[in-house]
């Protein structure tokens, strides 16, 4: 946990307890006083065992002193940090471009540091949604500090929270609706400020090219951050009778944009190729057989399209616009899953394959950045068909002497260019076993290390990782990665009705 957090938790107890709260507090929890640096991290548990001394001493819930914790952190972090805020933004402004500027202050102070995952959105001109993910699981601070903000602006915000960690949820979702707006705010839809726009790290090697992922860069004050390189004006202002509002991300294929459908007036996300990758017939061909492909396909656990075409011999294809965090950003922030909710993520990922298999559609592409988690309660979607099989000559499509897919996710069979359904089934078991282990099957310092290594050697136990991983679990996920296709598990639909049955109770 970052110094400042414990520096601003002295200010709090000393208020709340009197000038000798902090001393009072170290008593109570039965650790040495001492004095924390602000410009370092230090240990989570110094914290909650302090927060939990301050519950003891004050009579009151946990997460009661936390929220209050909260509140008041709100003051002290926009008196601390000025100049990394907006003059112009208030508490929904702030919400919205929370995850850029805590990630940036803090990883300035400490590039080890892992702040929590704060997705948020305008889901319409009152209203954020926003995801909190952490191990640490400290919900109460997040609507701490927006009921503080609110009373510095003067604001009335409504929270609603439609998902918990605490209940089980992969995230936190929260709903905050400014009700004090009224029509002072104009239309997003017509807004050219991009102060509003949702933001997050704009690294390249970051962005990730799907049409839902929630990282973008943001126009900001030049003399607090330089823009990213890929925010600059957007060469389309409409694709069709969709207008385009702000671009959302981009990769090294493609580029999000978010835009208004201007005959049903709603928002959608546009997935269009990049102008150098459009100029290429094989991946032109590879776009618009991603899009028939989905087109085909009416499921709950794969995201529809509602319209393909081309804008100035651009491909484009447009799609729902979701809210939420793909599972590998998830990951990445050090969550966990239990071993019940692990084997439900991949239910549902067997549920949209078992689909997809139907209509001879092979996705072989499964892994941890193509399955979205939507909020509020982190129900799964397939994204990404990019690479899929549809029964056409693969080597069409395919430049020659290129493997496709992602190395630890790929079945040992699609080295040699050869795909079944299989194939994802073998994608599904790995990423079952990495949810229940905590850590992928194969490990290597490079890409083709770890191909090899998942072609010539067996997985370490997962029970070594998770003794609450039965041994019927074990034994079903080691099925699911089997190195022959003969000896895999034959269909998503078997995957599925075998991993419903061994599933625990609770």
């Amino acid at each position: 946990m970052h110094g400042i957090i414990f520096f601003i938790l002295q200010r709090f107890s000393d208020q709340a307890l009197g000038a000798d709260g902090w001393t009072q507090l170290f008593d109570e929890a039965g650790i040495p006083f001492k004095t924390y640096s602000p410009a370092q991290s230090h240990d989570d548990a110094e914290l909650f065992k302090l927060v939990n001394a301050a519950a003891k001493i004050a009579d009151r819930p946990v997460n009661e002193i936390i929220e209050s914790f909260g509140e008041y952190m709100a003051p002290e972090l926009l008196a601390l940090y000025p100049d990394h805020v907006d003059s112009k933004w208030r508490t929904l402004e702030l919400l919205v471009n929370t995850e850029t500027v805590l990630h940036d202050l803090v990883r300035r102070m400490d590039p080890e540091a892992d702040p929590p995952v704060l997705r948020a959105q305008y889901v319409d001109k009152h209203e954020v949604q926003l995801i909190y993910a952490s191990p640490r699981k400290m919900c109460p601070l997040v609507t701490g500090i927006v009921r503080g903000l609110s009373q510095c602006f003067g604001e009335t915000i409504h929270i609603t929270e439609d998902a918990c960690m605490h209940a089980g949820d992969p995230f936190c979702s929260f709903r905050f609706t400014d009700s004090s707006l009224e029509d002072s705010i104009p239309s997003l839809s017509n807004s050219t400020d991009d102060t509003r726009t949702l933001t997050s790290n704009t690294s390249a090697e970051n962005l990730n090219p799907s049409v839902w992922e929630l990282q973008t860069s943001t126009k900001t004050n030049s003399t607090r951050s330089s823009r990213s390189k890929y925010d600059g004006s957007n060469p389309f202002t409409h694709f069709g009778n969709y207008q385009v509002l702000r671009e959302l991300g981009r990769g090294g294929m493609g580029v999000v944009y978010l835009a208004m459908d201007a005959n049903l007036k709603r928002e959608v996300a546009i997935k269009a190729l990049l102008p150098e990758v459009a100029s290429q017939p094989i991946m032109r061909e590879r776009f618009v057989r991603e899009a028939r492909s989905i087109a085909s396909l009416r499921h709950d656990r794969i995201i529809p399209v509602f319209h393909v075409g081309e804008e100035g011999n651009i491909p484009y294809m447009v799609m729902p616009r979701l809210i939420g965090i793909d599972l590998r950003a998830w990951l990445k922030e050090g969550n966990k899953f239990s071993v019940s909710h692990s084997i439900n993520i991949c239910l549902q990922i067997a549920d949209g394959l078992q689909a997809a298999h139907e209509k001879n559609i092979i996705h072989r592409d499964i892994k941890p950045s193509n399955i979205w988690l939507e909020a509020p309660k982190g129900h799964v979607k397939l994204m990404d068909f990019g690479l899929c099989y549809a029964g056409e000559n693969i080597r069409q499509l395919t430049a020659h002497g290129t493997i496709m897919g992602t190395p630890l996710y790929m079945a040992p069979e699609s080295s040699d260019g050869l795909v079944s359904p299989q194939s994802d089934i073998y994608s599904l078991g790995v990423i079952l076993y990495q949810l229940l282990a905590n850590k992928p099957p194969f490990e290597a310092n490079s890409p083709v290390g770890i191909l090899a290594r998942a072609l010539t050697t067996s997985p370490p136990p997962i029970r070594e990782f998770n003794e609450d991983v039965t041994d019927e679990l074990e034994r079903f996920v080691l099925s699911a990665m089997e190195k022959d296709p003969a000896d895999r598990i034959a269909t998503a639909q078997e995957f599925y009705d075998r991993l419903h049955k061994i599933r625990p109770s609770s």
